[in-house]
């Protein structure tokens, strides 16, 4: 392709990316990669934002969020599990134990270590 017509799509691209359009559907228009697409709008200064704040984040991934943390933080030794549930006392292995967030999950290390059964007190099943 000559240098001139690759600069014009390269600045089609550009102008795609900057709108908003996903990185999957511009790539197959021009016959590129997704990667490709993405090492341009790296080289044009554009940076791929979350279109929601932290403080916006729908309640699924800040749930995820929150896991990853405490899963993270439990396997470097920064948060240790008691050695009983919290909720009715009984003596637990640390791995029967699941991280409770009492208050949401826009605090992640907000937790508070339950057995199975009590935690799914806390978390009735939901009837449709």
């Amino acid at each position: 392709m000559p240098r001139l017509q690759r600069r014009e799509s390269t600045n089609q691209i550009i102008e795609r990316i900057r709108a908003g359009e996903k990185y999957r559907e511009i790539a197959a228009s021009f016959g590129v990669s997704p990667q490709r697409v993405g090492e341009l709008a790296k080289q044009a200064g554009i940076r791929r934002r979350s279109k929601e704040r932290d403080d916006q984040l729908p309640e699924e991934r800040k749930r995820r969020l929150a896991r990853q943390l405490i899963r993270s933080l439990v396997g470097q030794g920064y948060i240790v599990k008691p050695e009983c549930c919290l909720g009715c006392g009984k003596p637990c292995r640390a791995r029967d134990l699941e991280a409770h967030h009492p208050r949401g999950h826009d605090d992640p290390r907000d937790i508070v270590w339950l057995c199975r059964p009590c935690h799914r007190q806390q978390h009735p099943p939901v009837c449709s």
